[in-house]
C-alpha cells in the first residue's frame, strides 16, 4: 500500500518553470519494494528549466524493476515525492 503524501503544489504552465536548485532530498524511507536506483543529476546551485529555455534539464531520475508491474507503476506513481526538490524561482 502506498503512503499517504502532502497534496502537490499547484500546477503551473511548463512554460513559466524556471528554478535555481537550493537542495535535494531522497526519502529512502519512502521507496517501494522494486526501487532499485536513484541518482541525483543537479547540485545547489544548478539552474532548471524546460524547453525552450532549456534543452533538457533534470534534477534526478528513479528507477524501478520487479516483475509485478503493478507494484512498479505503484512505486513510481509519485516520483517528486521520493526525490525532493527544494528551489527557488527564477524571473530572469
Amino acid at each position: 500500500m502506498t503512503p499517504p503524501f502532502p497534496a502537490p503544489p499547484p500546477l503551473v504552465p511548463m512554460t513559466q518553470i524556471r528554478c535555481e536548485v537550493v537542495q535535494i532530498v531522497v526519502h529512502e524511507d519512502r521507496f517501494g519494494p522494486t526501487v532499485r536506483e536513484v541518482g541525483v543529476t543537479a547540485v545547489p546551485g544548478t539552474r532548471l528549466a524546460v524547453p525552450p529555455d532549456a534543452f533538457l534539464t533534470r534534477y534526478a531520475h528513479v528507477v524501478a524493476v520487479g516483475e509485478d508491474r503493478a507494484q512498479v507503476l505503484s512505486d513510481l506513481e509519485a516520483p517528486e515525492h521520493l526525490v525532493e526538490l527544494r528551489a527557488r524561482p527564477l524571473s530572469d
